[in-house]
Protein backbone atom coordinates (compact mmCIF):
# COMPACT_ATOMS: atom_id res chain seq x y z
CA UNK A 1 0.00 0.00 0.00
CA UNK A 2 2.91 2.19 0.97
CA UNK A 3 5.00 4.00 -1.61
CA UNK A 4 8.53 2.12 -1.88
CA UNK A 5 10.89 5.24 -3.36
CA UNK A 6 10.64 7.85 -0.62
CA UNK A 7 10.47 7.56 3.10
CA UNK A 8 8.89 11.40 2.65
CA UNK A 9 5.93 9.38 0.94
CA UNK A 10 5.85 6.63 2.89
CA UNK A 11 5.45 8.81 6.44
CA UNK A 12 2.48 10.85 4.75
CA UNK A 13 1.24 7.97 3.39
CA UNK A 14 1.03 6.04 7.00
CA UNK A 15 -0.98 9.31 8.17
CA UNK A 16 -3.19 9.36 5.89
CA UNK A 17 -3.69 5.63 6.71
CA UNK A 18 -4.22 6.59 10.45
CA UNK A 19 -6.50 9.60 9.49
CA UNK A 20 -8.58 7.14 6.87
CA UNK A 21 -8.97 4.34 9.92
CA UNK A 22 -10.06 6.84 12.32
CA UNK A 23 -12.48 9.01 9.33
CA UNK A 24 -13.95 5.16 9.41
CA UNK A 25 -14.86 5.37 12.87
CA UNK A 26 -16.12 9.12 13.08
CA UNK A 27 -18.56 8.08 10.22
CA UNK A 28 -19.74 4.76 11.62
CA UNK A 29 -20.27 6.26 15.03
CA UNK A 30 -22.45 8.85 13.52
CA UNK A 31 -20.02 11.73 13.67
CA UNK A 32 -20.60 13.12 9.65
CA UNK A 33 -22.96 13.42 7.38
CA UNK A 34 -21.32 10.48 5.42
CA UNK A 35 -22.32 7.01 5.99
CA UNK A 36 -20.54 3.78 5.19
CA UNK A 37 -22.73 3.31 2.10
CA UNK A 38 -22.10 6.53 0.81
CA UNK A 39 -18.36 5.96 0.54
CA UNK A 40 -18.74 2.60 -1.08
CA UNK A 41 -20.88 4.53 -3.50
CA UNK A 42 -18.17 6.84 -4.03
CA UNK A 43 -15.41 4.55 -4.65
CA UNK A 44 -17.09 1.25 -6.29
CA UNK A 45 -20.55 2.57 -7.93
CA UNK A 46 -22.13 0.09 -5.49
CA UNK A 47 -23.75 -0.21 -2.51
CA UNK A 48 -22.51 -3.31 -1.77
CA UNK A 49 -19.10 -5.17 -2.76
CA UNK A 50 -19.36 -7.29 -5.52
CA UNK A 51 -18.60 -10.45 -5.42
CA UNK A 52 -14.47 -10.80 -7.07
CA UNK A 53 -13.83 -6.72 -6.70
CA UNK A 54 -11.46 -5.53 -3.62
CA UNK A 55 -11.71 -2.15 -3.13
CA UNK A 56 -8.10 -0.69 -3.26
CA UNK A 57 -6.73 2.56 -1.63
CA UNK A 58 -4.28 5.10 -2.76
CA UNK A 59 -2.70 8.08 -2.67
CA UNK A 60 -3.13 11.68 -4.29
CA UNK A 61 0.36 12.66 -4.37
CA UNK A 62 1.89 16.21 -6.31
CA UNK A 63 2.78 15.04 -9.91
CA UNK A 64 5.28 17.15 -12.11
CA UNK A 65 4.91 20.48 -9.82
CA UNK A 66 1.46 20.12 -10.18
CA UNK A 67 -0.25 19.97 -6.69
CA UNK A 68 -2.45 16.91 -5.57
CA UNK A 69 -6.27 17.20 -5.32
CA UNK A 70 -7.21 18.27 -1.63
CA UNK A 71 -10.43 16.11 -2.17
CA UNK A 72 -10.78 12.80 -2.85
CA UNK A 73 -10.90 10.63 -6.13
CA UNK A 74 -12.68 7.11 -7.15
CA UNK A 75 -11.97 5.00 -9.91
CA UNK A 76 -15.21 3.01 -9.72
CA UNK A 77 -13.69 0.86 -12.70
CA UNK A 78 -11.15 -0.78 -10.81
CA UNK A 79 -12.63 0.36 -7.46
CA UNK A 80 -9.66 2.41 -5.70
CA UNK A 81 -10.74 5.34 -3.74
CA UNK A 82 -7.28 7.98 -4.17
CA UNK A 83 -7.24 9.92 -0.10
CA UNK A 84 -6.24 13.05 -0.14
CA UNK A 85 -3.40 14.48 1.85
CA UNK A 86 -3.66 16.78 4.82
CA UNK A 87 -2.02 17.54 7.54
CA UNK A 88 -4.68 17.39 9.90
CA UNK A 89 -7.20 14.43 10.68
CA UNK A 90 -10.11 17.59 10.62
CA UNK A 91 -8.71 18.85 7.76
CA UNK A 92 -9.06 15.30 6.44
CA UNK A 93 -12.17 14.96 7.00
CA UNK A 94 -13.64 18.00 6.07
CA UNK A 95 -11.97 17.19 2.78
CA UNK A 96 -13.72 13.41 2.84
CA UNK A 97 -17.21 14.54 3.62
CA UNK A 98 -16.99 17.37 1.05
CA UNK A 99 -15.64 15.34 -2.00
CA UNK A 100 -17.95 12.45 -1.24
CA UNK A 101 -21.26 14.97 -0.64
CA UNK A 102 -20.79 16.63 -3.85
CA UNK A 103 -18.83 14.36 -5.93
CA UNK A 104 -21.01 10.87 -5.63
CA UNK A 105 -22.11 10.52 -9.42
CA UNK A 106 -18.78 10.58 -10.61
CA UNK A 107 -16.37 10.05 -8.02
CA UNK A 108 -14.88 13.75 -8.26
CA UNK A 109 -15.49 16.66 -6.66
Amino acid sequence: MHSQDDEDKEEVERKTVAFWETYLIIVENGGSQIHLEDIMIFATGMKEQAYGQTPNISFLHPKNGNPASKYPISSTCSCTLYLPLHDTLEMFKEAMDFGILNGSQFGRA
